[in-house]
């Protein structure tokens, strides 16, 4: 909340529209969380590399767990 978006805490259609609704009334609020990710780009987006490797370790232990089950 505040950082890279806004959260729907009740996940409710009804604060989803809020939202939309205070975005379009003012656009310009999406400007401080648009600076925010900017300058925090590396440490919120994954780097590619890194991201696979991980995913790579999480599938193959997956795998060896399904196999020892059999």
């Amino acid at each position: 909340e505040g950082y890279t978006g806004w959260l729907n805490k009740s996940s409710t259609a009804e604060e989803l529209a809020r939202i939309m609704i205070q975005i379009i009334d003012d656009p310009a609020c999406i400007r401080p969380r648009n600076k925010w990710v900017v300058a925090n780009r590396n440490q919120i987006i994954a780097d590619r590399k890194e991201h696979i490797r991980v995913l790579m370790e999480g599938y193959a232990e997956a795998i060896a767990k399904h196999k020892g089950g059999r």
